[in-house]
């Protein structure tokens, strides 16, 4: 799960500004933000960096608890 539309938005950026600032394609930015892709770990720090915000701010797992 990730909060990155919120964080993209927050930082009044589109897709694709993002997606040029990152270096990726505007696509990319969208299957992300739709839980439809988790992108590597090193993609993850550089969206980061570009929002100055923590990676772990903005990207996090889901943890179920089975009993």
């Amino acid at each position: 799960m990730n909060c990155l539309k919120e964080k993209r938005k927050s930082a009044q950026l589109s897709q694709t500004d993002l997606a040029r600032q990152v270096g990726l394609n505007r696509h990319l930015i969208h299957l992300i933000e739709n839980q439809k892709f988790q992108p590597a770990p090193s993609t993850c720090e550089r969206i980061a960096e570009t929002l100055n915000e923590e990676a772990n701010n903005i990207f996090f797992l889901e943890y179920r608890h089975e009993v």
